[in-house]
């Protein structure tokens, strides 16, 4: 039984069908065909988001967005896909004093094979339409202005456009709300119907809306699982063979922490989470650029000399793009008025992994108690400054970040009208409360490892002290990946499965 749709329990559910093995699989979220999805972005947010996409830290400084839906995050994101740096695998095995953590030869072949299986490449690659007419049109003014910035530089940076797990993209720009025409492969489109159709129904079942809540275990084996799906129903699974927790960081944690497992051995479960953590820098031109136009993420732009951050050019639909339009009130309409003016690039922080989680106060769920380290404020900090030359050099007539202090008419500095401006960043950012923070991207929570004192898992992805449970998504990652972790949650569910018993 695996717990958890996305894109670990998909690929492992298919890996494990393979091996012959029957899977149920409990989806807390709900079954959205995707001839439902639509453009009607309030709804499809609505249904398709883990509490509405209103998933915030305790402190109310930090929103973290994570699919919950048949599929997972994999319906809702941009499918942008970075191979695991080697640096991230050699830090993991680092953390062992006995051997390697994760088996790099092993890892690194289960990762070209679900490149192939995924159809993963560079966006630009097998579309039938004009590339111009695919990607964000902002990225023909980023594209310059990076070629610019780095003249005679051409060894100080990586850009290019986006690898994905998309097939002949339309370029309607709405892939955060689920992709209608079927071209993003998600785990709804392609691993999840595959797999069904492959090895049966009765070899594959699925149950939508069905919060698992408790795991019952007895002498360090699960032996009930209880769930309640739509309308208030209890489901009971007896004496499971083997179950896979695979709710996305937050949710996995979360079930192993209300179950009360690993308290025996003192397991550190919901402590060390990480994230990607994202701020946008926004550029107004003096023409039309149509940003939204296009692929979401379309390039990406890696500085050599600073590996804790990455870049991708970055425009939403206008109701995602007003929650991150800077301003207040008056300035935030007449900036939504220069919504086809404006364009933007997020910036993506790898954090320290010193987050964890706890019961909410209120709710009874769970709480991300998170604040980042001076350390991540000031690689993000030195990213937005790169960044706000950049776009200066490519002829913006204004630029200004998310900052909570974004108040033109009070606080010019906000506004940055000249490069000789751009430091005044460091000067506006300084805590985590002066600027809008986010993520897509939460891990951690559930370390592998070797040792129970550090980790929850051992190096079969086997919970430490239990005989039958498995942890098998982005909550296994010791440190955050920088890059979009898709493609490494897909390559460790592939991996793990010779290890699943």
């Amino acid at each position: 039984m695996i717990v958890g749709s996305g894109p670990g329990g998909a690929i492992l559910a298919e890996q494990l069908l393979e091996k012959g093995r029957r899977v149920l699989i409990l989806e807390k979220g709900l079954y959205v065909h995707p001839d439902d999805f639509s453009e009607d972005e309030v709804d499809m947010i609505s249904r398709l988001y883990s509490d509405g996409a209103l998933q915030i830290s305790q402190s109310l400084r930090f929103t973290i967005l994570q699919g919950s839906a048949v599929g997972g995050t994999s319906v809702v994101n941009n499918a942008v896909c970075f191979d695991t740096p080697q640096r991230v695998i050699d830090t993991w095995n680092a953390r062992s004093s006995s051997g390697k953590v994760i088996d790099d030869t092993a890892y690194f072949d289960s990762q070209q094979k679900v490149r192939a299986r995924m159809r993963i490449k560079k966006i630009a690659e097998g579309t039938r339409k004009p590339l111009d007419a695919v990607l964000n049109h902002g990225d023909s003014l980023i594209t310059s202005a990076v070629k610019s910035y780095f003249a005679g530089r051409e060894d100080a940076y990586e850009y290019d456009v986006v690898e994905a797990n998309i097939v002949d993209c339309l370029g309607c720009g709405y892939c955060n709300i689920g992709c209608k025409y079927g071209r993003k492969l998600s785990m709804l489109d392609e691993v999840l119907p595959a797999a069904q159709h492959k090895h049966g129904a009765d070899n594959m079942r699925i149950i939508s809306e069905a919060n698992v809540t408790q795991l019952t275990e007895s002498s360090g084996k699960i032996t009930e699982v209880h769930a309640v799906v739509a309308g208030g129903r209890k489901l009971l699974v007896r004496n499971p063979k083997t179950v896979v927790v695979s709710g996305g960081t937050i949710h996995s944690s979360w079930l192993l922490m209300q179950s009360g497992i690993g308290k025996a051995n003192k397991l550190p479960i919901g402590k060390g989470l990480c994230f990607n953590m994202g701020s946008p820098l926004h550029a107004l031109f003096d023409r039309k650029v149509t940003a939204y136009d296009g692929l979401q993420i379309a390039h990406y732009l890696k500085v050599h000399d600073h590996p804790g951050f990455v870049y991708e050019t970055w425009y939403n639909p206008p109701v995602a793009q007003a929650l991150t339009m800077p301003g207040w009130l008056d300035t935030h309409f007449r900036n939504m008025q220069n919504y086809d003016r404006i364009a933007a690039v997020g910036v993506l922080v790898g954090t320290e992994s010193n987050a964890h989680i706890v019961p909410a106060l209120f709710t009874g769920g769970p709480d991300v108690v998170f604040q980042p380290t001076q350390g991540d404020l000031n690689k993000l900090v030195d990213a937005l400054v790169i960044l706000g030359n950049i776009f200066f050099t490519g002829g913006a007539l204004e630029v200004y970040a998310t900052t909570r202090r974004y108040q033109p008419y009070v606080n010019q500095s906000a506004v940055l009208r000249a490069q000789s401006q751009v430091d005044a960043l460091r000067d506006l950012v300084k805590h985590d409360y002066d600027i809008l923070l986010g993520t897509g991207h939460p891990q951690g929570g559930n370390a592998i490892g070797t040792s129970p004192a550090n980790s929850v898992i051992g190096p079969d992805f086997k919970v430490f002290g239990y005989s039958n449970l498995y942890v098998c998504d982005a909550s296994v990652f010791p440190t955050s990946t920088t890059v979009n972790p898709q493609l490494t949650v897909m390559t460790l569910a592939h991996y793990a499965a010779q290890f699943v018993q």
